[in-house]
């Protein structure tokens, strides 16, 4: 590729290039010079690294920052989309990309961003805050959808490198957070009291946004572990590494002290463990989960007492359902919860969510969004069962059963929490709504695309 190509003094004059753009810009938009160039370089290293396995590896560590860096948030976000238009407009000029096969999940990701941007008809609060929240919602995790689905479809080269990649990157996100609560003391405050100790989620914002994603990819190592044979010495090992990882990741995810994480991961183990069969693992399990609720104080304080935001959550699904009857066919915009709040509750809050997916859908996209997500999740749901019926291929099996338990487990916490709309919890749905896709369309064998 053309990055690779360059020598240094042609390498500092493009740089020196962007900075000159930047500068200009920045006079203009009042943003960071620094931050422009840096989104630049960024997406085009990322946009240039699709021929390196070594290299995936990175993408999945870059993808989450950008829009999770509070002093570049803005710029960042407006940054990443337009290159990565820009990049795709080039692609298939160039028909490199022209040749994909489309599905019918691409042209749903497509009217994904469609209903994202028709609530701007109800528009309220301020036209950057609208932009801010769509970019970070609907544009950026569509644009890596079909990055994924562009560079990444030979499932036979890539499929598990994908998924190894997710997990990478999650370990270094849980280790930073680990970092950030042992070390530099940062935690996540209860908004109802301060006596609240609990670790925050790092780079993914607070500990649920963290929770979210752990509770996604537990399932899938866990499927992973009891797939595996351990009849050969380097799958022993392999599953070995794969029993650490996935201690360390329940480990980070009892720290985020998230409830709605903590159900449904409970949940999802046991199916998993009743799915093969593992009898005796079940009722081990149910003993040490009776245990950790009775015994455990973190646990017991979090579930069973009212100093918690669990139980402010009511005012927030009666102002959900307010803001729907009043808004029934498209929705708000994101960022206008907090106004239509202030208004009829008259406080101030800082939550900018319904914390209940089905409201969510409905407040944020109106009786439209919701027949949107019930035809896709009727269209997974069909894909997987074909899916499983047409693949002998064990690893595309776990990977097709993996996202199905990642649905459930979104639902599961999405019963007290927001699991859409927000840039660093939808991002990783969406790189496993990519490889899922590419999954389907590879049949075992060959590659029909």
């Amino acid at each position: 590729m053309w990055m690779s190509q360059i020598d240094n003094r042609s390498f500092l004059r493009y740089v020196g290039i962007l900075l000159g753009i930047s500068l200009i810009v920045s006079t203009t938009v009042m943003v960071t010079p620094i931050a422009i160039m840096l989104a630049i370089i960024t997406i085009l290293f990322i946009l240039e690294s699709y021929n390196n396995k070594i290299n995936l590896y990175i993408l999945f560590v870059l993808i989450p920052l950008p829009a999770n860096i509070t002093l570049l948030n803005l710029e960042l976000n407006l940054s990443i989309p337009f290159l990565l238009i820009c990049y795709f407009i080039k692609l298939f000029m160039k028909n490199d990309a022209a040749i994909m096969k489309f599905n019918k999940f691409d042209f749903l990701s497509v009217s994904f961003l469609i209903i994202g941007l028709l609530p701007a008809i109800n528009k309220v609060g301020g036209f950057e805050g609208w932009l801010n929240g769509y970019v970070k919602a609907f544009i950026i995790p569509v644009a890596i959808y079909f990055y994924i689905r562009i560079y990444y479809r030979d499932y036979n080269k890539y499929g598990l490198h994908i998924l190894y990649a997710i997990v990478t990157s999650l370990i270094v996100f849980s280790g930073y957070a680990l970092f950030e609560f042992f070390v530099l003391n940062q935690s996540s405050v209860n908004f109802v009291g301060d006596s609240e100790y609990r670790l925050a989620g790092g780079i993914l914002g607070q500990g649920n946004g963290l929770a979210m994603n752990l509770e996604k990819i537990i399932p899938f190592i866990l499927l992973l572990v009891l797939t595996s044979k351990s009849n050969k010495n380097n799958n022993d090992q392999f599953r070995k590494a794969l029993v650490l990882v996935l201690v360390f990741f329940a480990s980070v995810l009892f720290l985020s002290l998230s409830r709605g994480g903590w159900a449904s991961i409970v949940i999802l183990v046991f199916m998993v463990l009743l799915l093969y069969k593992k009898f005796f693992a079940v009722i081990i399990a149910c003993i040490l989960t009776t245990i950790s609720v009775l015994v455990i104080e973190p646990i017991r304080t979090r579930l069973f007492t009212d100093e918690s935001t669990l139980f402010f959550r009511t005012d927030l699904w009666e102002m959900s359902i307010k803001i729907f009857k009043e808004n029934f066919l498209f929705g708000i915009p994101l960022n206008d919860f907090v106004y239509y709040y202030e208004q009829n509750f008259r406080t101030v809050v800082s939550l900018s969510r319904s914390h209940n997916i089905l409201l969510d859908i409905l407040v944020f996209t109106g009786v439209v969004g919701l027949l949107y997500f019930s035809v896709l999740f009727l269209s997974v749901l069909i894909s997987a069962k074909k899916g499983l019926k047409n693949n002998d291929d064990p690893i595309k099996r776990v990977i097709i059963i993996g996202f199905l338990f990642m649905i459930i487990t979104t639902f599961i916490h999405g019963q007290i929490d927001s699991p859409m709309f927000s840039y660093s919890r939808d991002v990783f749905v969406w790189i496993e709504f990519a490889l899922f896709s590419n999954v389907l369309i590879s049949r075992v064998g060959h590659n029909n695309e």
